[in-house]
């Protein structure tokens, strides 16, 4: 007689408990270790609605048993009613009753969950091998005990997170240093930012592989809300909708302190709106560096009312540099509160190159904007190599575009360029030119009417410069149109070269 296949699917699970849930779903919990009598003895559930409501299964109460256990909760629709889907308040294998923590396998969970604790003390091994959920944090902490948070903390790694609906309001936090990595995140729905502070946020202190959301990212009135974050690296992120900042401080971000590759944007990518209070670094994308960012809509800067103030409102910025940049739609800032893209350079320069914004392209117009190349993640003016490629849009307006440029001996970011005042930034060398390849703008070019500004596309050296049909005259190598050419009908609008 041939032997079994091992197969896992094959093999009845060691543990089951059944009830039925506060619609009439018929309720099943099963788990690969314990007995039916361990897991009777973990689980919570409380009277409501014409069932129960499954509260908490707290794993820390027997750690030994339970250790690396896979967990599957599935709701069935029966006569009574139902849904089909089952609310979970707290899957605990955490310290945090006092229990012991420990690793679970793989959670999969027909339904919301509300928060999930888990981690032993070695980070070397995944906290959890991966969680398959319906939605986080739907139902707030209504599902739990007393006290309940939608605040998720592992301790370790996370093999992948798979959410078919929203996560709204919930933060899922992955510690342990470099060992607390995420191996992917699906998200079929939206990140949802909210009132309190890390509200819809995931954020992990290791690598995170590829993130895809299918809705948007939404910041909140929280700070940290409607956030992606890592202390390390980010494979991808591809959002579906857009990425929406809001009037919280540090939401709707996207932000990595190692590289971030390919982010694709298929809406709006906004900042936040000053409604209530003054607002800072909200509507985000910040890396390392980022190998590009595609977007299917417009960037759009926040505005400022009632007397508060928008700082840093739809930006992106690398401390290193940044890939092709393609908007779909238009960059459209504000007066106040430009859109803002900054990158300071190559973390080991070329022997005659140093490219910090490889492209930009735009199908629509770049309305009050700075596009600056040689600027740190502080908007301050640190490297006179930085170069550009090519530069193609729709219409310019009221904008500037820079590499290795300062305003006289002010690194801080300019409020005009193209004024006859700018000079290459301190420093840099002798073998590299800070440069714009090409400069296309297929529509019109112009300032503003208003007296007392200025805006300019600036560098050592501008390849070409063509507007429409026309291509202006612009001696070659560097350093050659120190007067620049005034364009457009405003008169505040110049391309100009200065000194090495």
């Amino acid at each position: 007689m041939n032997p079994i296949e091992p197969l896992e699917s094959r093999i009845a699970p060691a543990a089951v408990f059944k009830f039925v849930d506060v619609d009439g779903d018929a309720v099943t919990i099963t788990t690969s270790k314990g007995t039916n009598g361990d897991l009777a003895a973990i689980v919570t559930v409380a009277d409501e609605g014409i069932g129960k409501e499954l509260r908490k299964i707290d794993f820390s109460l027997n750690a030994t048993v339970f250790a690396g256990t896979n967990v599957i909760i599935t709701g069935k629709r029966t006569a009574a009613g139902g849904d089909g889907l089952v609310n979970v308040g707290y899957i605990d294998a955490s310290t945090d009753a006092g229990g012991t923590a420990l690793d679970l396998g793989t959670v999969t969970i027909r339904g919301d969950l509300g928060q999930i604790d888990a981690g032993d003390a070695s980070t070397g091994t995944p906290a959890v091998k991966s969680l398959s959920v319906q939605s986080m944090g739907e139902f707030g902490d209504s599902t739990q005990q007393a006290g309940g948070l939608v605040e998720s903390n592992l301790n370790g790694a996370l093999g992948s997170l798979k959410v078919a609906g929203n996560v709204r309001e919930s933060f899922l936090s992955i510690a342990g240093g470099v060992d607390g990595k995420i191996g992917s995140i699906t998200i079929g729905g939206s990140l949802i930012g909210g009132s309190t502070s890390d509200a819809g946020r995931i954020f992990s202190d290791g690598a995170m592989g590829a993130v895809k959301v299918g809705g948007s990212i939404e910041g909140g009135s929280g700070q940290s809300s409607g956030q992606i974050g890592t202390n390390s690296s980010i494979v991808s992120i591809a959002i579906g909708g857009s990425l929406l900042g809001g009037r919280g401080s540090f939401s709707g971000q996207i932000s990595a302190a190692g590289a971030i590759g390919a982010v694709k944007i298929g809406g709006n990518f906004k900042g936040a709106d000053a409604a209530g209070g003054s607002v800072a670094d909200s509507g985000v994308i910040q890396g390392q560096r980022i190998a590009s960012v595609t977007v299917g809509g417009s960037i759009i800067s926040g505005t400022e009312s009632g007397g508060f103030n928008v700082f840093s409102s739809g930006v992106i910025r690398a401390v290193d540099d940044i890939g092709a940049i393609v908007v779909k739609g238009s960059i459209i800032g504000n007066s106040a509160n430009p859109v803002l893209i900054t990158a300071r350079g190559q973390a080991v320069q070329g022997a005659t190159s140093d490219v910090a914004i490889k492209s930009l392209t735009v199908g629509g117009r770049v309305e009050f904007a700075d596009i600056l190349a040689g600027y740190n993640s502080s908007s301050v003016a640190v490297n006179a190599d930085a170069q550009i490629g090519t530069v193609s849009v729709g219409d310019w307006i009221a904008s500037n575009l820079v590499a290795g440029v300062q305003d006289d001996a002010t690194a801080a970011r300019n409020v005009f360029f193209g004024d006859g005042n700018d000079q290459a930034v301190a420093g840099g060398s002798a073998k590299i030119v800070s440069k714009i390849s090409s400069i296309t703008i297929k529509g019109a070019a112009y300032g503003t009417l208003g007296a007392g500004d200025h805006f300019g596309f600036v560098a050592q050296q501008i390849g070409s410069f063509k507007i429409g049909t026309t291509a202006f005259p612009l001696t070659p190598a560097a350093a050659n149109d120190l007067s620049g050419l005034l364009v457009g009908s405003t008169g505040d609008l110049r391309v100009r070269e200065v000194m090495q």
